[in-house]
């Protein structure tokens, strides 16, 4: 198994950090603007990207919740066909100066695939994640 794994600070509280990563406001701030999210255990979470002009859904189970400190997601449909029963967590810790976060992307079958492409812009979105929860302005994904 491969796991993607980015470790960083944002200068926000782990409240704010939390709800940006459990609310549907959140999402839609920094990682795609068609994004749906109830923060329940057992609920679902769709979000939406484009791919060539096709709209390509990601339908994810909210697995665990701990307000403050993590989030867990298990993948259940996804265009990559490495993602599906893959899992998203968000681990959150008070900080010298805010929040210190680990968000994993765990369990893909291997490094080929989809890994470097999913690695390369999950990337791209933890910068948009920390400028969302520090200024309030993310870089979402544009669904139009």
């Amino acid at each position: 198994m491969a796991d993607i794994v980015f470790e960083f600070d944002i200068n926000a509280t782990p409240d704010k950090v939390y709800k940006a990563v459990t609310e549907t406001a959140g999402y839609q701030g920094w990682w795609t603007t068609n994004s749906k999210f109830t923060p329940q255990v057992g609920s679902s979470a769709e979000f939406k990207l484009k791919d060539h002009g096709r709209e390509v859904a990601f339908m994810m189970d909210v697995t665990r919740l701990e307000p403050n400190k993590m989030v867990e997601l298990t993948v259940r449909q996804a265009a990559p066909p490495d993602w599906p029963g893959t899992k998203l967590v968000v681990s959150l810790a008070p900080g010298e100066e805010g929040t210190h976060v680990v968000f994993s992307h765990l369990g893909f079958p291997s490094t080929g695939g989809s890994f470097g492409f999913t690695n390369y812009n999950w990337g791209f979105f933890m910068g948009s994640l920390k400028a969302y929860a520090e200024t309030g302005h993310g870089m979402p994904y544009q669904f139009q």
